[in-house]
């Protein structure tokens, strides 16, 4: 059995914050970055903001021989927090020649989407008779994941996984077992989702998911556990995270910035009508059972926390079974209040706000918590930031369509150099 895995760079593209240092000043002053919807018509549509990235930022800092028309979205997002996480790990520049397993594997719940619309209304509704050599590649779900690792000359895993709302926290795990059973040493782990397109925001739209409340006040709009909460708030995103074997982080010097410790799974087969608090508290479960870690020692939990009114009342009775008579002792938060749904980015960015958190002695806030549901009986941390010093913390990604997900982390300090690690 390998080492333990370590995370030692990040990268974010968040609706209120893009770059780690952007993302964590949002976070930390409970900034919201959803906005009236302006790049799609939304005449007919019920919901008319959402979280999106401006296409500006992204042209600033996509790579420099491509332009932003010449990648799927996906695969733009990807590539740019991708560069982010090897640069905050000192690994962008060696990351090809270091003589260690290494890998790419990106979770994604809807893929290129951008790209599979655009041929769609070429073919069918346009009648263009040429397609695109490059369009079979642009619209293969595996194309944020393939780019990136063609991008840094990563040859080993290359893995897409397609789980959802739960796609980010599911590829992470299996980077974890990946690492742990010595198949890999270094592996770049994103999450990645960019559902804001006409056809695919009014297949949300249909759903009666999304909040049609609050059109005229878009940052009060993402509200978890609020007595008045109307439901979620479509957003895009990306965050990607480099996860190595103990050893090698060690070898190189690297100070991560923490332990990721394991992960659980469940299907629940009514999700999307009826969410099942019998699933939500199986993933949980077995997220702390594979993490070897106590019960009592998880001091936080980061809650999936949608802001529809059925999915958070279920998931905190959820947590309260989970966790029984520490719940009231246990605080939670959803930085969805403030970034919107990401679909399956989501995972990924709340496990960045909680790990930059933990560094730096805070617990992310529910924005937009100030007359809390009385049945969503939890120990909020509302409105403003707590000072806490976390050392384990869970954070759930729970998915509209049945997948489950809950992994565990713990707060690390610098790592001692055990020689030579390849």
């Amino acid at each position: 059995m390998a080492g333990k895995s370590v995370i030692t760079g990040m990268g974010v593209l968040s609706p209120n914050g893009v770059g780690k240092e952007a993302f964590l000043d949002a976070i930390r002053n409970g900034k919201s970055g959803v906005r009236k919807v302006t790049h799609l018509d939304t005449a007919t549509l019920h919901s008319r903001i959402a979280g999106a990235i401006e296409d500006e930022t992204l042209q600033s800092l996509s790579p420099g021989e491509e332009s932003a028309s010449d990648l799927d979205r996906t695969a733009l997002f990807a590539r740019i927090a991708g560069e982010m996480a090897l640069a905050d790990a000192q690994l962008d520049k060696k990351i090809a020649s270091l003589p260690c397993k290494k890998g790419v594997i990106v979770g994604t719940g809807s893929g290129p989407l951008h790209t599979v619309e655009r041929f769609y209304e070429e073919c069918f509704l346009e009648r263009t008779p040429y397609v695109r050599p490059s369009t079979l590649g642009k619209a293969e779900f595996t194309s944020p994941c393939a780019g990136v690792a063609a991008r840094f000359g990563i040859d080993g895993i290359v893995q897409t996984v397609s789980a959802g709302c739960a796609s980010s926290l599911v590829a992470l795990t299996v980077a974890h077992s990946y690492i742990r059973t010595g198949m890999a040493d270094i592996l770049l782990v994103g999450g990645v989702d960019c559902p804001l397109t006409q056809h695919g925001f009014r297949m949300w739209d249909s759903l009666r998911l999304l909040t049609r409340d609050f059109n005229h006040a878009p940052e009060s709009a993402s509200r978890p556990f609020a007595l008045d909460r109307s439901g979620m708030v479509l957003s895009e995103g990306c965050g990607f995270v480099v996860m190595e074997r103990e050893e090698v982080a060690a070898e190189r010097g690297a100070e991560p910035y923490a332990d990721f410790l394991g992960g659980g799974f469940s299907n629940d087969p009514e999700a999307l009508t009826n969410p099942g608090e019998n699933f939500q508290v199986q993933a949980m479960k077995a997220a702390i059972f594979n993490a070897k870690a106590p019960q009592k020692e998880v001091g936080y939990v980061q809650a999936s926390g949608a802001s529809v009114h059925i999915n958070d009342l279920v998931e905190s009775r959820a947590i309260r079974r989970t966790f029984g008579d520490r719940t009231d002792r246990l605080p939670v938060s959803s930085i969805k209040s403030m970034i919107g749904h990401a679909a399956g980015a989501s995972g990924m960015l709340s496990l960045i706000a909680v790990i930059l958190g933990m560094r730096d002695n805070f617990l992310p806030p529910t924005i937009n918590l100030d007359a809390p549901d009385p049945e969503c009986e939890l120990d909020h941390v509302a409105n403003e930031p707590r000072p806490v010093d976390v050392k384990m913390a869970l954070i759930n990604s729970f998915g509209v369509t049945g997948a489950n997900a809950s992994v565990v982390v713990r707060k690390t300090t610098k790592l001692e150099s055990p020689g030579t690690a390849f």
